[in-house]
């Protein structure tokens, strides 16, 4: 952007005018422009590994007046075997060794463009022709990107899917993995199993195991969906279906079917313009998903974790529409994605991961306020927002107390210029700290009327591109520049981006709207306080006649019982208040018994029965079944913590036995939180 262009105050007009740097790629993509992908891919599961060819259609940049010598792609535990460009065979290849903070960039794989003194290729690409870069390989057994399940894991055939967020897709073909570069994509996937891919399917034959796709949607590498199983779908609204095992199927399309098209359009009319794809579908993972939802293009994949507790064995759905949606905001999480912050408008770096979670964390609750019956201004949207906002905000404190590193990775804008891998910077910070400003500067600018029409603003203007922060930054000022003088005046003199960029730790404690969750915290405070009289000498009469019964929460909605359980978390001295605590336990026992199905509600369960110390083996046992069995992140890294404060080495024990059945990401941060 160009100076003046430049609406930045004085004190960071610098910022825009800084060259955008991407430290978490080995390739030279700023030196071209990459057209398409195309995928030739065989899947075989005998041997876990994918092989085949991937083809780059590009050309040197116009602008560009250095001259381009080599093709410089990113690759990790890759063999290759083939190089060539417009099918001249190039042999002195080079795969470099590994790369970044401990090897964690992978090895970069560099084309020449000069053999022996021929500089054909190099003039060529210099003259600035389109030009096909191919490359023959295979994945090995190291590769971080796929995931490969045994009928036994998988709880049906054998299953692969890849998870290429942040840094792995480099690890599943040679390419450009930076969510700086965005182009098409054209694949063929042979496998003998059902494939799934982020594109328009325009050639399924099952019988011969072919599959072709076309993705003319441009996106990064980290956005493509590949999975390979027992696949069948089902079709959950006008434009969107559902891809699952069989034994999911009916309680899929049963869960999403009332809620996909609904929530589409709620985001169509808040955003001012259709989805970008025409088919928007959905695929449920086997449950040793890391996540709870991936927004990969075309195909969001989401965790089974969802579906749990939603119906009965026969699929009759226990809860409303209003409650599942509600509880389960992943889905909407997903869908903003794919229409707006990630997809449509991605952070040009990992460091500012910002601008696709926390504009995306911002939304969802935008959205959801509308999906269950605000109008985007009444008291109904503040209260609905409010509840939301305060569950974030204790995330974001517990994130903030309790990461490595706070002082590195608890700002808002990181930097990775030392080539670690993004992934240990992963946390709430980019969610909720991210989502809190952008809440902020709507009360900044006098609410979401003159916010509003700016958030449209943003994504009509940065669609299709991949942005830095301070372009973000900058656009906020032009907007107001023409909107309001006023506002712009104001942003000028009173925002203070260092506090909200640079400054680790939390954010100003932001405004609140208490009404949905006062009376859940409230009520939890009344009987932490009946806890505490057991650990005190003296007993006040008030806080004494505390009554726990089922009555007390017989309203609560499903996701206030979830604040409840976190509330009672915040008192650390469970252990000591032992006839409160069997109170508490006699009643969620029998009260809450069918809600001990659903991960969401049974995790946190879990932390806090283990914090009162009854029935600990039992309590144990039923913490090593729920790990065994699901592989979400969000559930299973802080209980392999609480085993560890148990028994460590029962919990290294559980994980060495386990790791094998969780995702790569997942194992690593186990791992680590562990200290293996």
């Amino acid at each position: 952007m160009s100076t003046s262009n430049n609406y930045l105050p004085d004190n960071l007009k610098h910022y825009l005018d800084l060259p955008k740097k991407e430290p978490s790629t080995l390739s030279n993509f700023h030196q071209l422009d990459i057209k398409n992908i195309d995928l030739d891919l065989s899947i075989n599961f005998d041997e876990s590994v994918l092989h085949g060819y991937t083809t780059f259609t590009l050309k040197k940049k116009i602008d560009l007046k250095e001259v381009v010598k080599s093709i410089d792609l990113d690759t990790s535990f890759l063999e290759i075997y083939e190089c060539s460009i417009n099918d001249i065979c190039v042999k002195n290849f080079v795969v470099n060794a590994r790369s970044g903070n401990h090897g964690a960039l992978g090895s970069k794989l560099s084309i020449p463009l000069i053999q022996n003194d021929d500089t054909e290729l190099l003039d060529l690409i210099n003259s600035g022709a389109l030009v096909d870069v191919k490359v023959k390989y295979s994945t090995t057994d190291k590769c971080t990107a796929l995931i490969w399940l045994t009928a036994e894991q998988s709880g049906d055939t054998p299953y692969v899917y890849a998870q290429l967020e942040p840094i792995h897709c480099r690890s599943m073909f040679p390419c450009f993995d930076t969510p700086a570069v965005k182009c098409t994509y054209t694949a063929t996937i042979k496998s003998p199993q059902y494939v799934c891919f982020s594109g328009e399917p325009i050639d399924i034959d099952t019988e011969k195991g072919v599959y072709s796709f076309k993705q003319d949607y441009v996106m990064s590498t980290y956005l493509i969906a590949l999975v390979s199983g027992n696949i069948v779908s089902g079709q959950i609204g006008p434009r969107s279906k559902i891809y699952t095992q069989p034994s999911m199927l009916n309680n899929c399309i049963k869960q999403f079917e009332p809620d996909m098209e609904l929530i589409l359009k709620t985001c169509e009319e808040y955003l001012g313009y259709k989805h970008p794809l025409d088919e928007i579908s959905l695929t449920v993972l086997p449950k040793s998903f890391g996540y709870g939802g991936i927004e990969t293009n075309s195909v969001i994949m989401l965790t089974p974790t969802m579906l749990n507790s939603q119906f009965d064995v026969s699929g009759n759905k226990k809860f409303t529409t209003k409650e599942t949606i509600e509880f389960n905001t992943v889905l909407i999480h997903e869908i903003i994605h794919t229409i707006s912050s990630g997809n449509y408008v991605t952070n040009y770096n990992w460091g500012e991961m910002f601008l696709n979670e926390g504009w995306t964390v911002y939304l969802e609750r935008k959205i959801l306020a509308r999906v269950l019956g605000g109008n985007g201004y009444d008291e109904l949207t503040d209260e609905i927002i409010g509840f939301e906002n305060i569950n974030g905000w204790n995330s974001l404190k517990e994130t903030v107390a309790t990461f490595d590193n706070p002082e590195r990775f608890t700002k808002l804008l990181q930097d990775y210029s030392d080539q670690i891998n993004p992934d240990d910077g992963f946390s709430s910070i980019f969610y909720e700290k991210g989502a809190f400003l952008l809440f902020y500067l709507e009360r900044f600018v006098g609410g979401a009327k003159n916010w509003d029409p700016y958030v449209r603003y943003y994504f009509s203007t940065f669609k299709y591109q991949s942005i830095s922060i301070w372009q973000f930054v900058n656009s906020i000022y032009e907007f107001y520049h023409n909107f309001d003088k006023t506002i712009f005046k104001k942003l000028n003199e009173e925002m203070d981006w260092n506090l909200w960029l640079f400054t680790p730790g939390l954010p100003p404690t932001p405004y609140f709207n208490y009404k949905r969750a006062a009376e859940v915290t409230d009520l939890a405070k009344l009987w932490i306080e009946k806890a505490k009289n057991e650990t005190e000498s003296s007993v006040s009469a008030v806080k004494a006649n505390v009554s726990i019964t089922s009555e007390s929460i017989d309203s609560f909605s499903i996701p206030q019982l979830i604040l409840f359980i976190d509330s009672l978390c915040e008192f650390d001295d469970w252990a000591l208040a032992s006839n409160t605590s069997k109170e508490i336990f006699d009643l969620y026992n029998v009260k809450f018994e069918p809600l001990f199905n659903y991960p969401e509600f049974e995790f946190r369960y879990i932390k806090w029965l283990a914090s009162t110390k009854i029935g600990l083996d039992s309590t144990t046992d039923r913490l090593i079944h729920f790990v065994s069995t699901i592989g979400r992140m969000k559930f299973v890294r802080p209980l392999y913590v609480v085993l560890a404060k148990i028994n460590k080495d029962l919990a290294i024990e559980t994980y060495e036995r386990l790791k094998g059945f969780y995702s790569n990401v997942c194992a690593e941060m186990v791992k680590k939180d562990l200290g293996i």
